[in-house]
């Protein structure tokens, strides 16, 4: 219990470490993705208080109306951070910021520690093995610069899920399998893009084992289970993803697929690099000049990685059964991340469009940390001829922080002051990445019909517990009402006077708005709330009662279990 407490101590220090430059709780890095971020956190505060659960929309929208981001956008990490930002720090959605970082890192630490232990069998050295991952380039990068909250929280659950998984396939177990799926739920949920890249290379790790082992081949194909029931958890979340990404204004970030190539020099080097950008050049991107860092590979992890790789290749490196057996898959899945990484040819024009939701070819720096670490613990053991001490651990995540310095903010840059920005948070880039495109639909010509405008049926609606509520009389000549409600296709519930009606969309300065044909000459009570898909809504909720119900069995076995083990110590005193 000591040595557990000291390493929770050790990880929590690491953590605060690579957080340090966030210290203050009101200046922040220069970064337009951080301010929506926090601007996210507060309207995900509000939307538990009127009770949504899951969370789907806001009224954080510079059109004042409701704003479905959640069901697009991270909604479990929002869930998470809504109530730590309602329960511990509800005046500052920074402080809410900060504290999820620093857990999430410190799960991180914990389960890559964890899984290193299982293949190099070296507390020692599984220990500086996750200092490693932490400390990546790339994890620096999205902290300190990029401030890519979602991205972030992604990377530190690859650790976790790849650990269960490696355990459900030794060990068939109920606990093993219900903790990978919920693992791949939440990545689902919490960054789709890594979500994407990671199916990707732990899809071609495990093809590697089944053409390594193709007498296992029913062992490794049990590994789809859990991520099968990851995805039925949340196709509340995706089918709508699926049905209208085309339609949104972020399918002009797929569609319009540019692949950026990192040069190798930036990507291997031991020095961070910048992109130097005019002020002006600055402001006219939206991205401050901060944000303009080349993506890197830590120095230290690819070092360790190809020494291990060599020795393998050499039958220098000494490694136990199960290593053997997983050591060569580890291998192909950092190389192909590497190599998809830097695509020194393009052979993304090959693959599924599907992947170009992912956006850079960067992006798979997390896997590629990730397998690079795992193999760079190998060669800490191999350069340690496999006698490393505790007090080596101290030593070796000095010379690991020194490596990856400059990736750390410097003090020169200037901070952004978050005083203001508290009294309202806002949303502030990229407000409209969630609606839908009106280029891309055939609205209603309003001028062709008699219409109750959306300035007047504005006034006499209001927005609470999660929908729009509207009481208005409406005269005899209009046959077309405008609301207040951003347009989904398939995506609302409707109700005109007690009864669920259809609905059409009309552009509104830029924006999709619901129209309805209204009762004429009469009072008409309205309800409009965002739903998602009712099949897909009734898939995850029948797949999440299998879920608890499995989860309770589990609970209920080992608690009878733990209870017959007392009864016979109790026997043999």
């Amino acid at each position: 219990m000591k040595i557990n407490l000291t390493l929770l101590c050790f990880y929590a220090f690491i953590c605060a470490s690579i957080l340090s430059s966030l210290a203050s709780n009101f200046y922040a890095p220069e970064s337009l993705d951080l301010l929506n971020h926090l601007a996210l956190i507060s309207e995900a505060k509000s939307a538990l208080v009127e009770g949504q659960f899951p969370i789907k929309d806001t009224l954080g929208h510079p059109s004042g109306i409701r704003y479905p981001v959640f069901q697009f956008y991270s909604p479990t990490l929002y869930t998470i951070s809504g109530y730590i930002n309602r329960w511990i720090a509800p005046e500052n959605p920074y402080i809410t910021y900060k504290l999820t970082l620093w857990l999430s890192l410190m799960f991180a630490g914990i389960f890559m520690q964890r899984l290193a232990k299982l293949f190099i069998e070296s507390k020692p050295a599984a220990i500086l093995t996750s200092v490693l991952y932490l400390t990546s380039t790339y994890n620096l990068i999205c902290i300190n610069h990029l401030c890519t909250y979602s991205e972030t929280i992604a990377y530190c659950l690859l650790p976790a899920l790849l650990f269960y998984l490696v355990c459900f396939y030794h060990h068939f177990g109920l606990k093993n399998f219900i903790l990978a799926s919920l693992l791949w739920y939440a990545l689902i949920t919490i960054h789709l893009i890594t979500f994407m890249y990671t199916s990707m290379i732990f899809g071609i790790l495990f093809l590697t084992l089944l053409l390594n082992h193709t007498r296992d081949y029913l062992t490794i194909l049990k590994l789809g289970l859990p991520y099968i029931t990851g995805i039925l958890l949340a196709t509340w979340y995706l089918a709508p993803i699926s049905l209208l990404s085309s339609l949104l204004n972020v399918g002009d970030t797929f569609n319009s697929f540019k692949q950026f190539f990192p040069s190798i020099f930036s990507l291997l080097s031991s020095n961070a690099n910048y992109i130097q950008l005019s002020e002006s050049q600055a402001h006219t991107t939206a991205v401050l000049s901060s944000s303009y860092i080349l993506p890197a590979i830590s120095f230290p992890i690819v070092l360790g990685a190809y020494i291990s790789i060599y020795l393998f290749l050499n039958r220098s490196l000494i490694v136990n059964s199960k290593s053997h057996y997983w050591l060569p898959a580890f291998i192909i899945a950092f190389l192909t991340a590497f190599f998809l990484t830097w695509s020194p040819i393009n052979i993304w024009k090959w693959l599924p469009q599907s992947l170009q939701a992912g956006q850079y070819s960067w992006r798979l720096l997390n896997q590629t940390s990730l397998f690079g670490a795992l193999l760079a613990g190998y060669a800490i053991c191999w350069i340690s001829k496999y006698d490393l001490k505790y007090s080596h651990v101290l030593f070796g995540t000095i010379i690991i922080f020194a490596s990856v310095a400059t990736w750390l903010p410097s003090t020169t840059l200037e901070s952004q002051s978050l005083i203001e920005f508290m009294e309202k948070p806002r949303m502030t880039m990229n407000a409209n990445t969630y609606l839908i495109k009106p280029s891309l639909l055939n609205s209603i010509k309003a001028e062709n019909q008699k219409t109750f405008s959306l300035e007047k049926s504005i006034q006499h609606c209001k927005f609470t517990s999660g929908k729009t509520s509207c009481n208005l009389f409406i005269p005899n000549n209009i046959s077309l009402l405008e609301l207040p409600v951003h347009y989904y296709p398939k995506l609302l519930e409707i109700s005109l006077n007690g009864k669920s009606v259809q609905y059409d969309n009309a552009t509104h300065n830029g924006y999709l708005i619901v129209t309805v044909a209204p009762d004429a000459g009469k009072n008409n009570t309205i309800t409009v709330q965002f739903r998602g898909l009712t099949w897909a809504n009734n898939t995850s909720k029948l797949v999440w009662y299998a879920y608890f119900t499995l989860c309770l069995y589990t609970a209920i076995r080992y608690f009878l279990k733990s209870f017959a083990r007392s009864n016979t110590r109790i026997q043999n005193i």
